[in-house]
């Protein structure tokens, strides 16, 4: 057969009794390939089909011979000839193999070879039916490969019990490390459901049942937990169970990777321990220490104490015994007495002011201070302060920068003094003799601001954020010739916090301090109604 139009004379003719019948059939077919073959094997029909999945029009192929959709080693063979002998012997060929398309690409293809016999047993021709499998042989290849992969990965895996579930959670295979770590075989686990691992108590649950949903949801479950071994004994584990899918989204199974974590978990516990066990004996020795401390700073307050009250005590008598002198030697007349009475009342009220701070301290820890509230004026406090201070020093310029307005608090007078008193006298204290000392108020958007400020030794910076605190002193302070307790300016935080206020220190070493003081101003509502 030289031409086509050769090879199209020789169809028989009874043939065409059924192209009608044919063209119906295939009519709208689009995803099986299905054409006419003569009885030599070419092509004498051609649907939308088969130009949809070959990429061949009816014009490209209609006379050709068909082994033109296999591929060249295939076709060199002699293949075609031998499926059209099968066919005709058998009545029909099937098969799956490579075919190729018009642009030379392969594609897996389903063949049906069907044998067209008339009535009187003659070889009429063929029909040929193609369908395009490539998509499910490529999920097949995945598959296998993937299942090829697993059994390579599994395979003297020893450290992770690796195991399968299908889509119910029941065993269906198991790999040497899951028969090491949960010692079972897996002739005793496969069939068996996964929840014989899991500890009686969650077992009940519904634990098991539970991780496969939340697998199956998300695609994956992760924890670390308690296992059990065929034994009884129990692991702790690190578990990932992963949700299988197909490319169509349809659950197949899960996956199971165990890890027996026990020893990196008794690790973990024995370190816990020590941790706890050294905290423990650091919060022993730190206790020990400050009870110690404490010890030490009771018996330095205690020396410093005695120290503070002997000095006035024994002003104050050396004082008195001179004044009985001079009684019995007739010589007392007021310009004898005056001075020894002036530093008897002196050292009196340094008594006085002492004793206090230390009820103060008491009241204070025990929360039984209270304040006695009254409108004051803190110009007017401030003022008896200074004048009482200048009274007892001679080496000290002490000068005053108060509004002319009233700055009126809602305050414990007598304690606000006490907090001033303590400010100034520490100022006079730290200050070099001819220091000039600062004192100054004003109101500053509802606040009373108060500054003491003095030209003395200042405060490293170390210790100026503990210059508050009880019975701290600062290290650059000579002990020997300062004296004090460690209380005044803790006690004047206490003060004014009490009052809502606050108090601050800035200082510059050789040169000098200032503290400030900030309490709430009475507003002038609450003025009237207290005036009223």
């Amino acid at each position: 057969m030289d031409d086509l139009s050769g090879r199209a004379s020789n169809v028989d003719p009874s043939l065409r009794m059924s192209e009608e019948q044919f063209r119906l059939l295939v009519t709208g077919v689009r995803d099986y390939a299905i054409f006419m073959l003569n009885t030599d094997g070419y092509i004498t029909s051609w649907n939308i089909g088969a130009q949809l999945i070959k990429g061949y029009t009816a014009d490209e192929v209609i006379g050709k011979y068909f082994s033109i959709f296999y591929p060249p080693e295939e076709a060199a063979t002699g293949k075609a000839a031998r499926e059209l002998q099968i066919a005709a012997q058998a009545g029909v060929y099937q098969e799956e193999g490579w075919r190729v398309r018009k642009d030379g690409t392969r594609f897996w293809a389903s063949v049906v070879l069907t044998a067209l016999y008339d009535d009187a047993g003659v070889l009429r021709g063929f029909s040929k039916v193609t369908r395009d499998l490539t998509e499910r042989k490529r999920a097949e290849e995945a598959l296998r490969q993937s299942e090829e992969q697993f059994r390579l990965l599994v395979t003297g895996v020893r450290d992770y019990a690796i195991f399968m579930l299908n889509t119910d959670g029941y065993i269906t295979s198991w790999n040497i490390g899951a028969q090491l770590i949960k010692g079972y075989t897996a002739d005793e686990v496969i069939g068996k459901y996964f929840s014989i691992f899991y500890p009686p108590e969650e077992a009940a649950t519904g634990k098991a049942a539970r991780e496969l949903q939340i697998a199956a949801q998300a695609g994956v479950y992760q924890e670390e937990g308690w296992r059990v071994r065929k034994d009884g004994t129990r692991f702790w584990a690190s578990v990932v169970l992963t949700a299988l899918y197909d490319d169509a989204g349809v659950l197949h199974g899960f996956s199971k990777v165990t890890r027996d974590l026990t020893e990196r978990k008794q690790a973990e516990e024995a370190q816990r321990q020590l941790r706890e066990q050294e905290l423990r004996i650091a919060r022993e020795q730190a206790a020990r220490a400050e009870a110690e401390a404490n010890v030490q700073l009771r018996d330095a307050f205690l020396n410093s104490t005695a120290h503070e009250l002997r000095t006035p005590v024994t002003s104050v008598l050396g004082y008195a015994q001179l004044l009985q002198r001079r009684f019995e030697r007739g010589e007392f007349t007021a310009d004898r007495v005056e001075k020894p009475v002036y530093a008897i009342v002196v050292q009196a009220q340094r008594l006085d002011r002492l004793t206090t701070a230390l009820l103060d301290i008491t009241r204070l820890e025990h929360g039984k201070l209270v304040l006695e509230r009254a409108p004051i004026d803190l110009r007017q406090s401030i003022v008896r302060v200074v004048q009482e201070l200048e009274l007892l020093t001679e080496d000290h310029t002490i000068v005053l920068d108060l509004p002319e307005s009233q700055l009126v608090v809602n305050g414990d007078e007598l304690r606000f003094e006490q907090a001033m008193y303590n400010l100034v006298q520490n100022a006079m204290k730290y200050s070099p003799q001819g220091g000039t000392i600062t004192v100054a108020a004003r109101a500053v958007g509802g606040q009373a601001v108060m500054t003491v400020a003095d030209q003395g030794v200042g405060i490293p910076a170390t210790d100026l954020p503990h210059v508050f605190d009880r019975f701290y002193r600062a290290a650059n302070i000579p002990q020997a010739t300062i004296s004090g307790l460690g209380l005044g300016l803790y006690l004047v935080k206490e003060f004014i916090s009490m009052h809502g206020g606050t108090v601050d220190a800035t200082s510059v070493v050789g040169k000098g301090t200032t503290f400030r003081i900030t309490i709430p101003l009475m507003e002038q509502e609450a003025l009237n109604a207290a005036a009223s």
